[in-house]
């Protein structure tokens, strides 16, 4: 079994580089920043392949209008689904906004 930190580290890594949270300036010119917050890491579940894991996350986007509490982030909850091997790596993945 694998532990619940690198489950979680696992996790948090995926969210990182599949939804490429950070600062970014797209085509508009206007700086925003992307992050997340992981909500909830189901108990895995057993495969042949190794373990199932399924959590929640929402992702939130700030830019320079964002001001509280008339303009808070924009927030999108998602879930996810990652299939791991016995030592931790990716074997197959599923994301989805519920919004």
């Amino acid at each position: 079994m694998l532990s619940k930190s690198r489950i979680e580290e696992v996790v948090r890594e995926w969210i990182h580089l599949k939804e490429e949270t950070s600062h970014q300036t797209p085509a508009h010119g206007h700086p925003t920043e992307k992050s997340y917050t992981l909500k909830h890491i189901h108990i895995p579940e057993e495969t042949p392949r190794g373990w199932k894991v399924k959590f929640d996350y929402s992702l939130y986007v700030t830019t320079e209008f964002t001001v509280y509490p008339d303009h808070p982030p924009y927030e999108y909850p998602c879930i996810g689904e990652l299939e791991l091997d016995q030592d931790g790596f990716i074997v197959a993945e599923k994301a989805e906004s519920v919004w």
